[in-house]
C-alpha cells in the first residue's frame, strides 16, 4: 500500500521559505477542509484581504471546476488553491489570466518534477493527453474588491488511480502516477507562486506578445482538430490554428468551405484524434 504523504502537510513557513515573490503567497490561509477555496477566496476578497493572498485546503467538500462541474478533491494528496488578484493593471487583460496561470503552473511542474506537460486551451494542463490540472477564474465586484479576480486551480499531485471515480481514471492523472514518486507539495507550491507572479507581472506590464508567444509554444490544442461546445450545446468543429491577441482560440471550421478562422472566446474544447 502506498504511504500516505503525511510528511508533506501544507505548511506556510515551508512554502514562504522558497518564495521570491513580492505579493503572491506573502499571506497564506491553510485549511484542513473547506467547501471550495474559490468560494472562500471570494469571501476574503470581499472582506478586504490583499492582492496576492493565497487560500489552500487539504480537502474540498464541494470543489468547483469549469462549467459548473465538480472537482474531485481527496484529502492531503493534491493542491487545491485560490489566489486573490487585485492589481488594476491585470483587469485590462482578464481573458489572459487563466492562460497565463496555466503557463506558470506548467513551467513550475516541469522545473520541480522534470515532467513535460502541455496546455489545453483554455484552462487545463495535460500529461500524455490526460488531465493533470484545471483552472477556474471568477471575478468579484462587491465592496472593497471591485474588479478583483479569484484564480483557483487544482493539481493532482500524490493521488493514485483509486482516488478518482471510475469514469475519470482513464482521463485523469497525477504527478505521482507519472513519476512513481511522491511529490513535496510545499516545494511545488513555492515554485508555482514564483512563476505565477512573473507571468502576472508580464500581463500587468502589458507584455502580451511575450505571454502569447510562450503560451502558444506550450499549447497542445494548436494544430489539432477540435470540437468546441459553446453555450446552449452549439458545436463548432474545425482546426485550431492560433491564439488571438485577446487569448481567444482561432479555429477554421470544417463546414461551409471556411478558409478564415473564427474566434472562440469561451467553450468546452475537445481534441479530436
Amino acid at each position: 500500500m502506498r504511504v500516505q504523504p503525511n510528511f508533506d502537510a501544507l505548511n506556510t513557513t515551508v512554502i514562504q521559505s522558497g518564495l521570491t515573490t513580492q505579493a503572491l503567497g506573502q499571506s497564506i490561509h491553510i485549511l484542513t477542509e473547506t467547501a471550495s477555496t474559490n468560494s472562500l477566496g471570494m469571501t476574503l476578497a470581499e472582506s478586504g484581504d490583499p492582492h496576492g493572498t493565497v487560500i489552500l485546503a487539504e480537502q474540498q467538500t464541494a470543489g468547483k471546476g469549469r462549467l459548473g462541474r465538480s472537482w474531485v478533491s481527496p484529502p492531503r494528496k493534491n493542491i487545491y488553491c485560490s489566489i486573490i488578484l487585485r492589481d488594476p493593471c491585470l483587469q485590462k487583460h482578464l481573458t489572459w489570466i487563466p492562460l497565463a496561470t496555466g503557463l506558470a503552473l506548467s513551467e513550475a511542474i516541469q522545473k520541480t518534477q522534470t515532467i513535460t506537460s502541455s496546455l489545453k486551451w483554455p484552462n487545463d494542463i495535460l500529461i500524455r493527453n490526460k488531465k493533470l490540472a484545471g483552472i477556474l477564474c471568477q471575478s468579484t465586484s462587491r465592496g472593497q474588491s471591485a474588479g478583483g479576480v479569484i484564480v483557483g486551480f487544482g493539481v493532482n499531485v500524490n493521488a493514485g488511480p483509486e482516488d478518482f471515480p471510475a469514469d475519470l481514471q482513464t482521463t485523469s492523472t497525477s504527478l505521482f502516477q507519472e513519476s512513481g514518486q511522491l511529490c513535496h507539495r510545499n516545494t511545488l507550491l513555492a515554485s508555482m507562486f514564483n512563476h505565477l507572479e512573473r507571468w502576472y507581472d508580464q500581463l500587468a506590464s502589458h507584455n502580451i506578445d511575450t505571454v502569447k508567444s510562450a503560451y502558444s509554444a506550450a499549447c497542445s490544442t494548436l494544430g489539432m482538430d477540435v470540437r468546441c461546445t459553446l453555450k446552449e450545446s452549439k458545436e463548432i468543429r474545425g482546426h485550431a490554428t492560433a491564439i488571438g491577441i485577446d487569448g481567444s482560440l482561432q479555429v477554421i471550421p470544417f463546414d461551409q468551405g471556411a478558409k478564415h478562422p473564427i474566434e472562440i472566446h469561451s467553450a468546452d474544447v475537445t481534441h479530436v484524434r
